[in-house]
């Protein structure tokens, strides 16, 4: 007698359960691997130097606590994350507090963003929608400058995990862990937790109650206009022209037609999903990610823009995109597979998204843009199986192909300015290079995808194994770059001979990397290009700080930098006895030779800012 074997049996699930290791094991090392390679870490670069200050001046105010970034108030006292900064730099230093803390939050943000998948999507795509988020970057807003993960220490992306986490409680409707991570988020860096508190309305009200949505709607436009008509509440013209000079990105008016193109396409692929995919959560959730990105801009066109409410303009609701476009990348696995199944105009609508996506920093994207809504749409009914739109589906393959020799050739040419990290090793640096807009790591990530899932066991075994060497290799790599020191002990000693001559509270001229003063000469500094991101969030400081670059103008042309158009620089040769007769200048760190004898010169043996002098007004040189 023969008993036949169930399809539960063990015979019968050992098989899957291989396959689906292989593919969780190359899946996981291609994530971990783009990780290192595409993400990484870059230092106290960018928005790191800022919050670092903030925290050293909560460690030693008498010596930065008087900075003009923060004498007349900045963000730092919209967060609770200064004080976890400062504390833990006391523990372990300055870099290593700046690199661990970066650390943290990026794995963060993969864990909660891992929980929001796991709730929408089957198993294996959720894990293919998390590798994902290594390697295309989560850009939002104009031009290249924000992104949801950051390879250096700021509170957003922090703030963005706890918001992540606080949508999966949502999806299991666990309302207290909602609370604890929203509150959390806020404290953080609430303009980027507004994006979940917007996302969880539209779950739960203004998707099952979209009057009273509406209503609420009107209610805001209507608070809006009264508010702006209160004088204390409205950006007077000074405020909002220096904030146009150094922030113009705060207002959508001053969007470029390209960053409004790249804008539009995760909103154009949340459309695509909301019609392709059948009425579900990860549906619902499209709804909501792409509601709150459209209600963020309205918001700053109605509340910025037009009526110029001062606490709309610091809150910049358009920031909330950022989790429009970390769903969307989310959902992509699912959307894709959606249009696969819905015949050639379905693919053909695929086709349409990957060129949109290929050509989204240029304008034209947006010629695209109604070819995939319009596809989708078309996919639904029986003639999407023509040969008509199979026709158009090879057609359309032809512009991606043209598509990634575009993105290639833009790769190659602009390689050498894309990975500002210090130390990085050369292959890194190089993969980097042709990687910044996510093309290479993405079809990485597909191929490893492809031949995991769909290849025989050997071919299954042999990525498996290969990914997960290729992470090994680069493991030395990522050590070297997390704990690389610039301003190592031996460094800020060299510089104690500068600090000597500087009284404690004095302001400095340092015409170099503004982090490097707050670090080597423990000093406030008169102005930098840096400290200018307080103009957003006081009038005193846009104000003094339009001013001193008037100073700087006049006396010392090649530290201006500030409203081209009105402070036009003097003309003829800087020298310290001009610099110093603007009488508000007492010390100046420049390459530039001056005249005089430097007081001091760049340490010996010391090859960062080699060629830097110190210059002292009203004193010795020499």
């Amino acid at each position: 007698m023969h008993t036949a074997v169930s399809d539960n049996s063990p015979a019968a699930v050992r098989p899957e359960i291989v396959r689906d290791r292989a593919v969780f094991l190359a899946i996981a090392a291609t994530g971990i691997a783009l990780w290192i390679a595409s993400i990484g870490y870059w230092g106290l670069l960018h928005d790191a130097r800022l919050y670092s200050m903030q925290a050293l001046a909560r460690l030693q105010p008498e010596l930065l606590g008087h900075d003009l970034y923060l004498r007349f108030g900045s963000q730092d006292r919209f967060t609770l994350f200064s004080p976890l900064y400062s504390a833990t730099i006391a523990q372990i230093g300055l870099e290593p507090a700046a690199a661990l803390l970066t650390f943290l939050s990026q794995l963060a943000f993969f864990t909660a963003a891992a929980f929001v998948a796991r709730r929408l999507l089957p198993t294996r795509l959720a894990l293919l929608s998390i590798a994902l988020l290594t390697a295309i970057p989560i850009e939002y807003g104009p031009g290249n400058m924000f992104h949801a993960v950051e390879p250096f220490i700021t509170p957003r992306m922090a703030a963005e995990a706890l918001t992540l986490a606080a949508l999966a409680a949502t999806l299991s409707k666990k309302p207290v862990l909602v609370a604890v991570f929203l509150i959390a988020g806020l404290l953080l860096h609430p303009l980027m937790a507004m994006a979940g508190a917007g996302v969880i309305f539209a779950m739960t009200i203004a998707l099952p109650r979209p009057r009273l949505a509406a209503m609420l709607g009107i209610a805001a436009i209507v608070v809006l206009a009264l508010l702006a008509l209160v004088p204390a509440l409205h950006l007077d013209e000074a405020w909002r022209t220096a904030i146009l000079d150094r922030m113009g990105y705060v207002f959508l008016a001053k969007w470029s037609v390209e960053s409004w193109a790249r804008t539009c396409v995760p909103l154009v692929t949340l459309g695509v999903a909301l019609i392709t995919l059948p009425p579900s959560r990860a549906r619902s959730m499209a709804m909501a990610a792409m509601l709150t990105g459209l209600a963020g801009l309205l918001l700053t066109a109605y509340g910025a823009d037009f009526l110029r409410i001062t606490l709309i303009v610091q809150s910049q609701p358009w920031r909330w995109l950022w989790v429009t476009n970390t769903v969307m990348i989310v959902l992509l696995p699912l959307i894709f597979s959606a249009c696969w199944e819905r015949g050639h105009a379905g693919r053909a609508t695929l086709a349409a998204l990957v060129a949109m996506w290929l050509f989204r920093y240029d304008a034209y994207c947006t010629v695209l843009m109604p070819v995939a809504l319009g596809l989708a749409l078309f996919s639904g009914s029986p003639a999407s199986h023509t040969r008509a739109m199979r026709m158009l589906w090879f057609g359309l393959l032809a512009v991606v192909a043209f598509g990634v020799a575009w993105s290639v050739a833009n790769n190659v040419l602009f390689s050498s300015a894309i990975n500002p990290a210090p130390g990085i090793a050369t292959p890194v640096g190089m993969f980097r290079g042709v990687a910044e807009d996510g093309l290479a790591p993405a079809a990485a990530l597909l191929m490893v995808w492809l031949i995991a899932s769909h290849g025989g066991r050997t071919a299954r075994t042999a990525v498996a194994i290969l990914t997960c060497a290729i992470g090994a290799c680069l493991l030395p790599f990522a050590f070297r770059e997390w704990t690389t020191v610039r301003f190592g002990k031996p460094l800020v000693d060299a510089y104690g001979t500068w600090r000597a001559h500087i009284p404690v509270g004095t302001e400095v001229l340092w015409m170099e990397d503004p982090i490097a003063a707050w670090v080597l000469l423990q000093r406030p500094l008169f102005l930098s290009v840096d400290q200018t991101g307080s103009v957003l969030f006081s009038r005193a400081a846009a104000v003094e700080m339009e001013r001193r670059d008037a100073v700087l103008t006049k006396y010392l042309p090649e530290a201006h930098f500030m409203m081209p158009k009105v402070h036009v620089p003097a003309k003829g040769h800087s020298t310290l006895e001009r610099a110093c007769s603007s009488g508000e200048i007492r010390f100046i760190a420049t390459r530039i030779d001056l005249g005089p004898p430097a007081l001091e010169q760049a340490p010996a043996g010391t090859k960062l800012f080699r060629g830097v002098r110190l210059y002292q007004c009203n004193g010795s040189n020499g």
